[in-house]
């Protein structure tokens, strides 16, 4: 019974490096796949037409580089795992590699099944855990929203009401009732100001 059964594509254009990441999926998982790229655009396309649990990503190819690769693959709508995998150790690699959108880093000389498998699990439960809080801001915006519609709704009545009755009947108000009555109204514009308030802070706390 395999463990995983995972489907990986490996973006290199080094026929060495490809053969010792094929013994090492194959060591780490029999019954996982390794898919090849050795092109940044034929990677590309390979990543929009099919599914892939975790994507393997050299840091050199050829004039352009992994991370160029990784930028454009987030670009097009790509969120699963990327994993870079560099020749030395580079805190700046390391860097540009997070902002890029990689999901992990690691020197090739270090890679192991072992130490393969626990970054590329790793790695897509990660991912895993970004989608859920993606789609847990995307329901609490939405929660704010409908909040916010259903706050300012009987706000705005009652804002039109009072303003037609002082409309109305303004040749017949006394001054004490005139007052009450913009009291009303600069009270329902305070409270329309804190709901909005409250529905950008929540926007903003689901962003964050």
């Amino acid at each position: 019974m395999s463990r995983h059964q995972w489907r990986i594509l490996l973006v290199e254009d080094d026929a060495d490096d490809i053969a010792l990441m094929r013994e090492t999926v194959h060591d780490m998982d029999a019954s996982s796949k390794l898919d090849t790229a050795g092109t940044l655009d034929k990677a590309i396309d390979t990543l929009a037409g099919e599914r892939f649990d975790a994507c393997l990503v050299d840091y050199w190819l050829g004039e352009r580089d992994g991370l160029e690769f990784m930028t454009e693959a987030r670009n097009r709508g790509y969120d699963g795992p990327m994993i870079l995998l560099t020749g030395v150790g580079d805190r700046f690699v390391d860097i540009e590699a997070m902002r890029s959108g990689a999901t992990d880093y690691v020197e090739k000389d270090r890679v192991n099944p072992a130490l393969l498998e626990r970054l590329i699990r790793y790695a897509i439960e990660r991912q895993r855990c970004r989608s859920d809080l993606a789609q847990s801001n995307a329901d609490l915006r939405a929660f704010a929203d409908i909040v916010t519609e259903d706050l300012k709704s009987p706000l705005r009545m009652v804002t039109v009401l009072l303003e037609n009755l002082r409309e109305q009947s303004k040749a017949n108000l006394d001054q004490d009732t005139e007052a009450s009555l913009t009291q009303a109204l600069s009270a329902a514009e305070k409270m329309k100001h804190v709901v909005d308030t409250l529905a950008a802070s929540s926007r903003q706390t689901a962003i964050g």
